[in-house]
């Protein structure tokens, strides 16, 4: 398998702006993971909406994946769109798919200019995953069993088919290169991505010079067969 990008997810009001521009012209495979919720926002790692639709002002020169949460991914999975003010993302997060069994995601259907990632933490939600991508190419998933917890990754050899996935699950500067030593190694045709939050972190806050440092050990294995 192939990495194609890593997505770096929980910056919030006290990351500047400019600091992830920097780092995405630096390493322009990362992905800036926004968790949105409307019952969190402006607090730790859920930013408010005006630092949301700065960041969006930039959004061709950044790589952005909005994580609606709660009520938010309730209602997206319910078939309607979060819309931001100052921008659309091309890809939106899902959280909580696996606890909803949905005969149909109209969401999917109505907006084929998102890739819709369906936030998938057993087995069965990857099938009914890759269902919907059987119906629609613009869904992909993240096998994800933490939630942000950093609970560690424990699933190597998922049955894909042609599903488009992401992993996550207690990735950090100490383990990710031997995570991607092993997820690279998988020889099926598939890139992929992973994601990381807690692994982000220093006491609740956002690291950036750990960001960084992550950066820096994933950029070996990107584009790696």
């Amino acid at each position: 398998m192939r990495l194609t990008r890593v997505t770096i997810s929980g910056a919030d009001d006290a990351a500047a702006h400019q600091a992830l521009y920097d780092l995405s012209a630096e390493y322009p495979f990362v992905e800036w993971g926004i968790l949105c919720s409307s019952s969190r926002r402006g607090q730790s790692r859920y930013p408010s909406d005006g630092w949301i639709d700065t960041l969006g002002e930039h959004d061709r020169q950044v790589h952005i994946a909005m994580h609606l949460c709660g009520a938010m991914a309730r209602s997206a999975l319910g078939g309607s769109i979060f819309e931001c003010e100052a921008f659309m993302p091309r890809r939106i997060q899902l959280n909580g798919f696996s606890d909803y069994v949905l005969p149909e995601l109209l969401i999917a259907r109505r907006h084929t200019q998102v890739e819709f990632i369906l936030q998938c933490g057993t087995l069965e939600a990857v099938s009914r995953a890759e269902a919907f991508r059987g119906k629609y190419p613009n869904v992909s998933a993240l096998w994800d069993k933490s939630g942000g917890t950093g609970a560690a990754l424990d699933a190597w050899a998922l049955p894909m088919g042609a599903l488009h996935i992401g992993y996550a699950g207690g990735i950090d500067e100490h383990n990710i290169v031997e995570y991607l030593t092993k997820l690279t190694s998988n020889r099926e045709p598939h890139d992929f991505w992973i994601d990381l939050e807690s692994g982000a972190r220093t006491d609740d806050a956002f690291d950036l010079p750990k960001v960084r440092r992550i950066l820096e050990l994933a950029r070996a294995f990107v584009g790696t067969p």
